[in-house]
């Protein structure tokens, strides 16, 4: 399975053959912003709290302690993705979803992906770790021990 940017009809497939798409700035760009986009939602609890019925994002925001714009921005985000589904005015769950991000599921797999939430520090000095030939477990092992709230650059 190829993981990046797919081209949606014959002329992006053209302009990928041709060279014409910067393809490493779609790739990183998108994965990046997925990546963060489903560990952010699955932190705080979105696809367990539509498990029971969809909900407007109001609402879902009023019940996470999260402010409307911030689960709409985010919403649209999972939306465009397929994790999550508009169904009116309201934000549901997809089979997807609802078959690997609800606790409840018997394929749930939110707490690996709690996991790579918590690697993401480590993954911020993957540089470092080039130039240095040092792994950078250090800094892992700070952050869990909230020595470093947020992960800074050395």
């Amino acid at each position: 399975m190829r993981i990046g940017s797919k081209p949606d009809g014959p002329l992006e497939w053209l302009l990928v053959k041709a060279n014409k798409i910067p393809l490493p700035l779609i790739d990183s760009f998108s994965a990046m912003m997925n990546a963060r986009a489903i560990l952010t939602a699955n932190e705080m609890g979105i696809f367990n709290a539509l498990v029971e019925r969809p909900l407007p994002p109001r609402v879902l925001a009023r019940h996470l302690g999260a402010s409307a714009r911030g689960i709409e921005i985010l919403a649209d985000a999972l939306c465009a993705n397929g994790y999550l589904a508009r169904e009116g005015d309201r934000l549901g769950l997809t089979e997807f979803s609802r078959k690997w991000l609800v606790r409840s599921s018997p394929t749930y797999i939110g707490n690996m992906l709690e996991h790579v939430n918590d690697l993401w520090a480590v993954w911020l000095y993957l540089e470092e770790a080039i130039r240095t030939g040092v792994p950078t477990a250090g800094h892992y092992q700070k952050w869990l021990r909230n020595e470093a709230l947020l992960p800074r650059k050395v």
